[in-house]
């Protein structure tokens, strides 16, 4: 037997297997490669709530800038039958009242300035009102519209499903999943915020 093979032959009979220790080893490792791919995932699914709030809440600045500033202006927010969450920037005109010349008031007829897509159908949008109720957008049943106050910037009492209510909207919550972003809102001074 020459010296190779004499080598092979050893190797053989004393390979009995991996340790308890390289085992051991092994098994932490793959399990921190799950745990850090899983946040990973975590992170990326989150994404989609995370930029529906902060859509949402550039929606909400530009139609304070436009109703401060132009004619009076709602933002409508709702799902439309595919689950995608879509804000309307619906226009109201003013026109000279006949009665009372000098003095404006809103036309009834209004006009969709534009339509967005803040958020995909796997979002989730509640809003919490004043009065202590709130509402989920869901597919073709609800709509909420969101209003500034044209003198002074502060909120007007909101819409739902088109019809006046009595309460302010106070909070908005999107989410997906276990993480969730809120805009706050302040109806006395128009401010919001994501927190």
């Amino acid at each position: 037997m020459n010296r190779s093979e004499y080598r092979w032959e050893f190797r053989l009979k004393n390979n009995k297997g991996y340790s308890l220790i390289e085992l051991i080893v092994v098994i932490f490792i793959m399990s921190i490669m799950i745990v850090l791919v899983s946040l990973g995932l975590r992170s990326i699914f989150s994404l989609d709530a995370k930029e529906c709030a902060y859509d949402l809440n550039a929606c909400l600045k530009e139609t304070k800038a436009d109703a401060l500033s132009k004619d009076y202006q709602e933002l409508k927010l709702y799902k439309n039958a595919a689950g995608e969450v879509y804000a309307d920037f619906v226009v109201y005109h003013y026109q000279e009242d006949a009665s009372h010349p000098g003095q404006f008031a809103p036309d009834l007829a209004s006009e969709v300035k534009k339509s967005v897509l803040i958020g995909k159908q796997s979002v989730t949008v509640k809003f919490y009102f004043s009065d202590g109720t709130n509402i989920s957008l869901d597919p073709a049943t609800h709509s909420v519209a969101l209003g500034f106050n044209r003198s002074s910037g502060s909120f007007t009492k909101a819409k739902i499903d088109d019809i006046q209510s009595t309460a302010y909207c106070n909070l908005i919550e999107v989410s997906r999943g276990s993480k969730t972003y809120s805009i706050k809102l302040s109806p006395a001074t128009g401010n919001h915020s994501v927190k």
